[in-house]
């Protein structure tokens, strides 16, 4: 999935984000429990749709290396606290990215994402510092 950001073009055209890819692999992935599952969530329909076994091969010895964050009480109590935030702004913010931020939050990590509502969302409720926006083109 990353790795395709890797790649011998990727590195000519955009060398900082091959770059900063490269150092997120080197380093092992730190999940949290809500990205493990949409993760294998997306593998599992893949295989039932008939392809991705290699991808699913891939994503599960990267995932087999990973810190996986659980749900705990400061996570989902910052999340429904920015929930409120949010909805006091009239700023949509999906449950899964809600739960996603307030893990990195809590646990001091970082979202490295190429979403700028996500990003723009963060900044809204306080915890921008928490996002790192990738830009892919």
């Amino acid at each position: 999935m990353l790795r395709h950001y890797l790649g011998k073009e990727a590195k000519v055209k955009t060398p900082e984000l091959a770059s900063r890819v490269g150092s997120i692999l080197a380093a092992g992935p730190h999940l949290s429990i809500v990205s493990a599952y949409e993760l294998d969530r997306w593998c599992h329909l893949l295989t039932l749709r008939g392809g991705g076994q290699q991808k699913r091969r891939i994503l599960e010895l990267w995932m087999s290396e990973a810190i996986v964050y659980d749900m705990t009480r400061p996570v989902w109590g910052l999340a429904a606290f920015m929930h409120a935030q949010a909805a006091t702004k009239n700023i949509t913010f999906g449950e899964s990215d809600l739960l996603i931020l307030a893990t990195a939050v809590v646990h001091g990590r970082r979202v490295l994402t190429t979403d700028t509502s996500f990003s723009r969302n963060a900044g809204a409720v306080g915890v921008a510092a928490s996002i790192e926006l990738v830009a892919l083109a």
